[in-house]
């Protein structure tokens, strides 16, 4: 079954699988964040590339609404059955980074609309999970979806335990920001830190975006916003990343966003403190 190799218990009562094929996963983080389309996916997708180089790492994408992960890492192919016809095999992306996602498993027509109601949703991803073939997977990451009630609690039930959470935010979404920091005390999880997403802009030319007429830096959304809450929260800050047109490479990330991810690796694998660190 799906585990961690922290000495803590959940209160919660997590879901006991019994698949031969579930060893056990060592560590198991979850990107959060209430608001949707604050960068979730982009931020779970750059910390398993990196973090698949030090270490065995599967990816599960939770969002069963908007499944993204496939289509940003242009995977094309589907999860094929298990020898025993019963269990799935996840995407190898490299040796090292496996991905599932409902996307992948063929089970309609690409980009299709899912309406499930609350309990489909939890059994769906409890499924996804409990009927793959992890393998030597040391580390998961759970890219979860948008919210903290039905879907959320339903997924967090099928972790014995998450050895910590990365927070995603925007400037304009300090309230819900907020209300992360609070469902993180209120369900006893580790907050690992949090990543402040679409933070001021970046140009082609590597420069902040300005006005032309009074040359302030242009922000649409704002700037270091969840920086000061966490200077005030004492909440470990990973970094800033612009709102840019840039397209991302995920083999190799630019200097904006692989800041951020340097941090988060120092403290999941090296157990660093990054506050506030420039």
């Amino acid at each position: 079954m799906l585990t961690s190799r922290s000495s803590k218990k959940s209160s919660r009562k997590g879901h006991k699988r019994e698949s031969i094929f579930m060893i056990p996963i060592v560590r198991v983080y979850a990107v959060i964040g209430i608001k949707g389309g604050v960068g979730k996916s982009l931020v779970s997708i750059a910390l398993a590339k990196e973090l698949s180089k030090f270490a065995k790492v599967g990816l599960v994408d939770c969002d069963i609404d908007s499944s993204n992960i496939p289509g940003m890492l242009k995977i094309e192919e589907r999860m094929r059955p298990a020898p025993d016809r019963i269990h799935f095999l996840p995407i190898n992306v490299t040796d090292s980074l496996k991905v599932v996602s409902l996307e992948c498993m063929g089970l309609g027509r690409k980009c299709a609309a899912v309406t499930k109601e609350g309990k489909q949703h939890q059994q769906i991803i409890r499924d996804i999970i409990d009927m793959t073939c992890w393998g030597q997977t040391e580390i998961l990451i759970a890219d979860m979806p948008a919210g903290s009630s039905d879907e959320f609690l339903g997924i967090m039930s099928i972790f014995d335990h998450l050895d910590g959470v990365i927070a995603v935010a925007q400037p304009s979404t300090s309230e819900d920001f907020n209300r992360v920091v609070d469902l993180c005390k209120y369900h006893g999880l580790t907050m690992l830190g949090v990543v402040e997403n679409m933070n001021g802009t970046l140009t082609e030319c590597g420069v902040p975006a300005e006005c032309p007429k009074c040359h302030k830096e242009f922000t649409p959304l704002g700037k270091d916003v969840i920086l000061n809450i966490c200077k005030e929260k004492q909440i470990d800050y990973f970094g800033g990343i612009p709102l840019t047109s840039e397209k991302i490479d995920f083999e190799q990330l630019p200097q904006s966003i692989s800041k951020s991810i340097d941090n988060m690796l120092k403290k999941i694998i090296v157990g660093e403190e990054v506050w506030l660190k420039p």
